[in-house]
């Protein structure tokens, strides 16, 4: 369940050294130039948010909705945004070096000039996102859907993913150090190990990603009674 907390009572509790701020109801906040750094705001809704220009680095944005907020120029470098939603997100020009963006949702978002140097992108879905002049340094796209995604300009310098990839995109014109090979797939509990439940719902028994019988990249079976456990 969301916590209401209006933009300024954020501010105040962050600048008196609070840093937990879980599933907080902050649609269309107006935070613009705000610093939110090392913070923990796991599942909040920042759907709509003004965050241009905003610190918001090495902070905890994991399964958070940011659909259609205004992320241009934000530092969310060393973040984490793995299975966050940003449908339709403006983070042209961002910052997303290191970050963590593990099937995360980015359909339709624009990332034009964005910095995702040594991100992780593994089973993202970039559905219609623009990368255009984005930078994917060592960056680890593999699994990401890139279906329909503008590329053109981009910078793949040693960057993992497979080359069927490309195929799916709208256009890769003036890609630079684009892969010659594939790099090898990942295994489902690479991509979402972290998410697991410690304990199986059903039996009890401890649940380890390396243990599991993965189904899918969202689903893994109890290694004991095979009850189907969902990723959170």
């Amino acid at each position: 369940m969301s916590t209401s907390m209006s933009p300024r009572e954020l501010l105040r509790a962050f600048a008196a050294g609070r840093r937990e701020f879980h599933h907080l109801d902050l649609r269309g906040a107006k935070l613009r130039e705000s610093e939110i750094y090392d913070a923990d705001l796991r599942g909040c809704d920042l759907t709509g948010a003004d965050l241009r220009k905003s610190d918001l680095s090495r902070t905890v944005l994991e399964g958070a909705k940011l659909q259609g907020a205004d992320l241009r120029k934000i530092d969310l470098s060393r973040a984490t945004l793995a299975r966050a939603d940003l449908t339709g997100a403006d983070l042209r020009e961002a910052d997303l070096s290191r970050a963590d963006l593990r099937a995360a949702i980015l359909r339709d978002a624009k990332l034009s000039e964005a910095d995702l140097s040594r991100a992780n992108l593994a089973g993202a879905d970039a559905t219609n996102a623009d990368f255009e002049e984005a930078d994917f340094e060592k960056a680890d796209l593999r699994a990401a859907i890139l279906r329909g995604a503008d590329l053109s300009g981009a910078y793949f310098g040693e960057a993992l993913l497979q080359l069927e990839q490309l195929d799916e995109a709208a256009s890769v014109d003036g890609a630079e150090e684009l892969p010659r090979r594939s790099a090898p797939e990942l295994a489902p509990s690479q991509l979402l190990g972290r998410a697991l439940p410690d304990k199986c719902p059903s039996c009890g028994a401890p649940v380890l990603a390396d243990q599991v019988e993965w189904v899918d990249v969202s689903t893994a079976r109890c290694a004991y009674c095979h009850t189907a456990i969902k990723a959170r």
